[in-house]
């Protein structure tokens, strides 16, 4: 029985990635079936000692020879086998030390995650450690980027759990964990291991950008686990940024050297930000250059005795401090010469893409030097904030000219503008809650209270110039628009940065301190996102389209980017614990700021956070958008429409049909000509309408969609008189909606039916029976009401297949209708009830009829 689970076992994880599970996917990328194979390889290893060897010899075999995506389950595996059974797993160290052999041979993400999953073997097994440093120094002098990096992040892994051990006293094994034969060596993480990889970290100076970027988050890590080490990291770094730096009178950041050819193509060779960005962390966090708990060791593994002054321990921490400040002073000037980014570069397409590399490092190094003023911002008070705010502001400013002479920024998801540097992240497919996947991801640069301090600069001083924007535009006129267009700029950069970090937020690894200490709770930025949201409507609402078209374009870029912002926000917190938080704090937005009283709608209403939601959606979003409709801001009223769409199917049904009661109105008086604003509005109506009415709205509209289609009687029509919504240019966008919404219905009686045909005699009373036999006819003759009307249009292909193949369903579910009205066996066979009668006239005349006309018609074309 055992070898037969066994096979099972590991045939269920080769399935995992052979198939579509997607949909069944957890957070961590596993999925329920590989759950299921590793809970039975779990149990097996627990009971059998037989089986131990089986399992880490197949698992072993299979990790070298199936493909990256199949792998990964079994290395998810291996490491819930060594977390659970550590002592077993020792026996067994020899076969590790074999797969360890082919580290340099294996994908890349895959060989990151083995050795994550390892980790937990060395607070037992001095052996599995020297091999993994063995294994990890040779990987160090290989070529390819996913080797080299995945060496990098072993090397911090290892120095984290070295350094997190170093609290703890050392294993003592006792008879409750271990037997003789299992007893770890007597040794413990003394929390000196960096003592034996300070080379290689060293040596990771001199590899390539991606190596680098890795170790620079890396060191910021160890930093917040042990303070102690910053001052002799920054030692470690100072030679290496004074290659870059040169400190004469000018202060001359050589950001040329930062630049390379690799195979005749310009390559950032050195990512000076990312540096300046770690180096910036340790100078925020610790402004005095001391820490709080100092380690000799520290000191001395790193080149440095105890017997130096204290002047030359500071040195590197002096020399860092008043190099950020003279590049602080130099942005500020936009000295842009003076940072390397000469004017008179050459025009060569090989100087234009090194001039191009060097703007997107003094991008990044621009964003460094924003995350410390807005972090220096955030304690002060008086004078100082309002000089603080300015330079903020005119960094900003600055920001935005070296990004337009870099050229047109690249679009990303169809929005207008984008920051060149922070949208470099490649979010992976799956996370893993034992592995830093740090392989393609590039970290942010601005941390999120950074973000939420620009926002309130932003509000603040954009809020000024719209109080009297009008006058200002009559008395100064261009110049007015100038300052208006200047506030654009902002806001735009601020959005476009909210809008990366929302984006990277959901591949946080939970166990790394970096991600957190820099993403820390972004939900504290939907409060000032939502006031600067209303602020844009305001201003749009208030400036006549005809003047500045300029202006009102970019305002509802703005407007259109600073939803999306809050639709992202939302769709990382729906399903999670603090989504009822986030709603609280933007509905006190709504009273505190805008004076908007909730009493009057939700009195009935006892849960707080229904009432909330409640709030939210009567007192913002339908306001807003029906004056979005109004001033024909459609790409906008589509992003809202799918955000009241995503908040209110949390209401329970009788609010939730009142708000598609709304939406039906809207769908009514918009004469709408844009297809993706009206099947957002159409889907909104739908779906918020409860039962029976989602059907009735289906069936209306399909009637309108007849008459716009035309039939093989009468002409098509331009648009509906009953639904404006539906006419010539909408009509393929809503009969696809529609289609797509009733095909859902047509899943959920299907389910109903089968559990009614289920379910035992004695289950349910008599009354009980009738209602949900009831429920089921009047469903589907609503269906069948509905797709009667498309049976009468004339359709295009794609649409008329996706019907047929409706249709074809429809009559498998009558049939499986049909099955309940024949009597259980040696029961008297009964008529059929009058509803399941009427449901069958009501199919072959309208439908059944009509269907073959249809049929007729599709098969002359």
């Amino acid at each position: 029985m055992v070898p037969s689970f066994l096979q099972l076992a590991f045939l269920l994880l080769e399935l995992v990635q052979l198939g579509n599970q997607k949909k069944f996917c957890y957070y961590d990328g596993s999925s329920c079936i590989e759950e299921l194979a590793i809970q039975m390889l779990k149990n097996l290893f627990e009971a059998h000692d037989m089986a131990r060897t089986k399992i880490i010899e197949q698992s072993k075999v299979r990790i070298l020879s199936m493909k990256p995506e199949q792998s990964m389950s079994i290395v998810r595996l291996l490491a819930q086998l060594i977390r659970n059974y550590p002592y077993a797993i020792k026996e067994h160290v020899s076969r590790l030390k074999e797969l360890l052999d082919y580290f340099t041979y294996m994908d890349g993400k895959v060989a990151s995650c083995l050795v994550a999953s390892l980790l937990p073997l060395i607070k037992i097994s001095r052996d599995i450690l020297d091999y993994m440093i063995l294994v990890i120094r040779k990987a160090m002098f290989r070529r390819e980027d996913t080797i080299l990096l995945a060496a990098t992040n072993a090397i911090f892994d290892l120095i984290l759990v070295d350094k997190q051990s170093n609290d703890s006293l050392p294993f003592q094994d006792s008879s409750s964990q271990a037997s003789c034969s299992q007893q770890a060596e007597a040794f413990g993480c003394t929390g000196t291991l960096y003592q034996e990889l300070i080379g290689l970290l060293q040596r990771c100076l001199y590899q390539q950008e991606k190596v680098k970027r890795v170790m620079y988050s890396g060191l910021v890590k160890l930093v917040l686990v042990d303070p102690a080490i910053a001052r002799p990291v920054l030692d470690l770094l100072l030679p290496h940024f004074l290659r870059f730096y040169k400190e004469d009178a000018d202060s001359q950041l050589e950001l040329t050297s930062c630049v390379g050819l690799e195979n005749g193509k310009v390559v950032i060779e050195e990512p000076l930000d990312s540096l300046l960005s770690f180096v910036s962390w340790i100078l925020l966090l610790q402004p005095h250059g001391q820490s709080e708990n100092s380690s000799d060791a520290s000191w001395t593994c790193f080149g440095f005795s105890l017997s130096q002054d204290e002047v030359g321990r500071r040195l590197s921490w002096d020399s860092f401090s008043t190099a950020l400040l003279k590049i602080r002073k130099l942005l500020r000037a936009e000295k842009l010469e003076v940072l390397g980014q000469r004017a008179d570069s050459g025009s060569g397409s090989s100087e234009k893409e090194r001039t191009k590399s060097c703007t997107i490092i003094l991008l990044g190094i621009t964003e460094v030097v924003l995350n410390t003023i807005a972090t220096e911002l955030e304690k002060a008070t008086g004078d100082k904030r309002v000089q603080l705010e300015k330079e903020l502001i005119d960094l900003v400013e600055f920001h935005h000219l070296v990004e337009k002479h870099l050229g047109k920024p690249r679009q990303i998801n169809g929005l207008r503008k984008a920051n060149v540097r922070t949208t470099a992240i490649d979010i992976p497919d799956h996370t893993d809650s034992g592995c830093t996947t740090l392989i393609q991801e590039q970290m942010p640069l601005l941390a999120t209270s950074t973000i939420n301090q620009l926002l309130q600069t932003t509000l603040g001083s954009y809020n000024a110039k719209f109080s009297n924007a009008i006058a200002t535009s009559q008395s100064l006129g261009q110049s007015s628009f100038n300052k208006n267009t200047s506030c654009s700029n902002i806001i735009s950069f601020v959005l476009n940065i909210l809008l990366c970090h929302i984006r990277s937020c959901p591949v946080l690894v939970r166990d790394d301190p970096f991600k957190t200490f820099i993403y820390g709770d972004i939900k504290i930025l939907g409060p000032q996102l939502l006031k600067l949201i209303l602020l844009l409507k305001s201003v749009q609402s208030s400036v006549p389209n005809e003047k500045n078209k300029s202006r009102i374009e970019g305002q509802r870029d703005n407007l259109h980017q600073a939803l999306i912002c809050l639709k992202d926000m939302l769709m990382i917190y729906l399903q999670g614990p603090h989504f009822a938080q986030l709603l609280e704090d933007l509905v006190s937005v709504c009273i505190t700021e805008y004076g908007f009283d909730g009493e009057n709608v939700t009195y009935v209403i006892n849960d707080p956070k229904i009432k909330n939601i409640e709030i939210f959606v009567v007192k913002i979003l339908k306001p807003l958008l029906s004056e979005l409709l109004a001033i024909s801001s459609l790409r906008e009223a589509e992003v809202l429409g799918d955000i009241m769409l995503m908040i209110t199917n949390k209401l329970p049904c009788q609010l939730r049909n009142s708000h598609g009661s709304w939406a039906t109105q809207i769908c009514k008086s918009n004469g709408i000509k844009d297809s993706k604003v009206v099947r957002s509005l159409v889907l909104l109506a739908f779906q918020l309408s409860s039962p029976p009415d989602d059907l009735i709205f289906a069936q209306d509209v399909a009637i309108e969609l007849c008459k716009v289609t035309g039939s093989a009687s009468d002409d098509p029509v331009e648009m509906s008189e009953l639904y404006p919504v539906v006419n010539k240019d909408t009509s393929i966008a809503v009969i696809i909606c529609i289609l797509q919404s009733v095909e859902a219905k047509m899943k959920e009686l299907s389910l109903s039916s089968q559990n009614r045909n289920k379910t035992n005699e004695g289950e349910l009373t008599l009354d009980a029976k009738l209602v949900l036999e009831d429920n089921l006819f009047s469903r589907s003759e609503s269906v069948v009401r509905v797709l009667s009307s498309f049976a009468l249009m004339t359709l295009k292909d794609p649409q008329a297949d996706h019907f047929l193949r409706m249709v074809t369903r429809l009559y498998k579910q009558l049939a499986q209708i049909t099955k309940l009205q024949i009597a259980p066996r040696r029961s008297k066979q009964l008529l059929p009830s009058t509803r399941f009668q009427k449901l069958v006239e009501l199919t072959c005349k309208h439908l059944t009829f009509q269907l073959y006309n249809f049929v007729a018609e599709m098969q002359k074309e």
